[in-house]
């Protein structure tokens, strides 16, 4: 997920997770940004979930 920071650098921040579709996977890792480890990470950047795109190996 893109990552804009508070000085307008921006990173990108990748989430592992089990999903049946890119759909799916997007909004488990949405909603995975908001929990206070990755928040820590982020060291106050927010996620731009907006323009989130799903880069999966799907596994059936």
């Amino acid at each position: 997920m893109p990552t804009p920071g508070p000085t307008g650098a921006c990173g990108k921040q990748t989430f592992a997770v089990r999903a049946l579709t890119h759909v799916e996977a997007l909004a488990t890792a949405a909603t995975t940004a908001h929990t206070h480890p990755t928040l820590r990470h982020r060291r106050g950047a927010r996620t731009d979930t907006a323009t989130a795109t799903a880069r999966a190996a799907l596994h059936h």
